[in-house]
């Protein structure tokens, strides 16, 4: 059963497998590490017999394109498709999955106390139906300790097969669990390639509420002011050096809905002076979680961190400088913005409640969910009651009203006062943020694609689709372009909660928008990274447009980009 590679990497040993005996089709692997024999002082020999360890090798081999063998298929199709396919479900219905008599026989355990552990909720088994290749492995206070690596990819070269060979890599020696932070294109496709070459375990779990803690976030109004003055000092389009008409944020202007973050976006972007205080915060470490290394990043040098080992500088005097106040002249042309999910939904999720607004700006902030908290449903539980999350360790801080959240119609009354194009009393009376902005030759048309019923996801309305029909009709009557923006894209319109009939999906939008060849480009934001999709007449028709995605502020370094519509003397765009 040796693999010649695996002989090199671990010299005197070699994988043998145990047997399952309620399932007898489970062989759990284990490192066989051979001894050498001991010499007495007497010049006697000893032989010891070879011990056995915990194995994560896995198998080895060289096409990742293959992938590894499906371990877990024939588990998962003899337990059949149900509602509920969760290890949890059937240690609490008392049985014993092969998945917990390989995990017994790895631990060294007997396989009923796994399953009344899982049972209880004091331990967890990640076993996603859709991930067969995982060999069996649990996390949980009466088991061993489990080793987590972090791989990523470069900012100056990377490829799948090389993200794959840093996870074989990981899990060769030794790392029970890997988390893969990469960032930018082919990202998705990427971790399918980790997931169809991994043994490890994924738990889908959290997927959908893996805000990612960013340790530089206090910093996010700060570099809004920087590009800001840049954009005043020199307001020209790179290639044809003429002035800019318009700057948009395609939303997620702000990240909490919060009144402060609100007050200082637009002061920023209109000229005047703001803070936003990081003291309290999680870069400010404490006891509350006890004697480990603080799971967010410190700026201290003298705190123990989880960051710190992974690059992130420490900077002294951090918190005092980022709640500094800071004062921008604004940006001396014509601005607007479209609300994202982050502008009106607390995280960007969950829609605003008296639990959570009593939370957000009282005086305790949540450091951790409660002890064993894994709720059923833990997204729908997150939009309809944010407030169960907050219920754990938590600190004392200073109260503020002015974490207070913000609805739409504050939002709009608020871009209003401050300048922004395209926002009058007639958005504020009717409480929607559709709207348009002239230019000399294009109309830009902006629209909100927010859930009304939460989530992070987007949606559209029937009623704005026909709003903006009219708007296109007229803007081909005049002769000029047009230009949509807006927070969510394609890729995102995905939001079907609530099953509203009159809320439609990515399809109706594009539908909508080939059928009026006066459209050029879609502007979007939301998914944080670079990207131009050409939509194409579905027809062959000729024609199209170019849907251009772009990243945020706080995904340095791709985090602004300069669109500019040029007639070449053919007349082509």
């Amino acid at each position: 059963m040796n693999n010649p590679k695996q002989s090199a990497d671990f010299p005197k040993s070699r994988k043998v497998y145990v047997a399952g005996k309620l399932h007898p089709d489970v062989r759990v692997p284990f490192r066989e590490i051979s001894l050498s024999p001991t010499v007495s002082h007497t010049g006697g020999v000893e032989a010891n017999p070879p011990v056995r360890v915990y194995d994560t090798s896995g198998p080895v081999h060289t096409d990742f394109k293959a992938g590894l063998p499906k371990l877990r298929q024939p588990w998962i199709a003899a337990r059949g498709a149900g509602k509920v396919v969760t290890q949890l479900h059937y240690a609490r219905q008392g049985s014993i999955t092969p998945e917990m008599e390989f995990i017994a026989i790895r631990e060294g355990l007997e396989p009923e106390f796994v399953r009344s552990e899982v049972a209880r909720g004091r331990a967890i088994i990640p076993a996603n139906i859709n991930h067969p290749e995982s060999e069996p492995m649990i996390i949980g206070r009466n088991f061993l300790v489990k080793i987590n690596a972090n791989i990523g990819n470069s900012a100056i070269t990377s490829s799948i097969a090389e993200e794959v060979e840093k996870m074989q890599w990981s899990i060769r020696w030794g790392a029970d669990t890997v988390m893969d932070l990469s960032t930018g294109p082919k990202i998705h496709e990427t971790r399918e390639w980790i997931i169809r070459n991994s043994m490890l375990a994924e738990d889908p779990y959290w997927k959908n509420l893996l805000h990612m803690h960013r340790p530089y976030e206090a910093l996010t109004h700060w570099a809004l002011a920087a590009h800001v003055a840049s954009l005043r000092r020199k307001p020209l389009a790179p290639w044809s050096n003429k002035a800019f008409d318009l700057a948009i944020s395609t939303g997620d202007s702000i990240d909490n809905a919060q009144a402060n973050e609100l007050q200082a976006f637009l002061k920023i972007m209109a000229g005047g002076r703001t803070a936003l205080s990081a003291y309290g915060g999680v870069h400010e470490p404490g006891h509350e979680l006890g004697a480990v290394a603080w799971p967010f990043w410190c700026p201290d040098a003298e705190v123990a961190d989880l960051w710190k080992p992974l690059g992130y500088p420490a900077v002294p005097g951090f918190v005092a400088r980022a709640s500094a106040e800071l004062h921008s002249e604004g940006l001396g042309f014509a601005w607007t913005s479209v609300p994202g999910n982050h502008d009106v939904m607390r995280q960007g999720t969950a829609l605003p409640n008296a639990a959570i607004e009593a939370i957000a700006v009282g005086d305790h902030k949540a450091l951790a969910s409660p002890p064993d908290f894994r709720p059923a449903d833990p997204q729908t539980l997150y939009v309809e009651h944010p407030e169960q999350f907050c219920a754990g360790t938590s600190r004392q801080i200073s109260a503020s009203p002015l974490r207070r959240a913000v609805d739409l119609r504050e939002w709009l009354a608020a871009h209003m006062q401050h300048g922004a194009a395209g926002y009058g009393q007639a958005q504020v009376r009717s409480g929607r943020a559709d709207t348009f902005v002239d230019t000399e030759h294009v109309r830009i048309i902006l629209l909100d694609t927010n859930h009304p019923q939460g989530n992070f996801e987007g949606s559209i309305g029937a009623a704005q689709i026909a709003w903006l029909e009219a708007r296109l009709v007229e803007v081909a009557q005049s002769g000029r372009l047009a230009v949509l923006a807006s927070h969510h894209g394609s890729a995102s319109l995905v939001n079907e909660r609530g099953a509203d009939p009159e809320r439609l999906l990515a399809q109706a939008l594009t539908e909508a928008l080939h059928r009026h060849p006066c459209v050029v480009a879609w502007l979007v934001g939301h998914r944080h990274l670079h990207r131009v999709t050409p939509h194409p007449h579905p027809g062959g028709q000729g024609g199209g447009f170019w849907e251009i995605t772009t990243a945020s502020l706080i995904d340095w370094p791709c985090q602004t980009r300069a669109v500019e519509i040029l007639r070449h003397g053919d007349g082509t765009l």
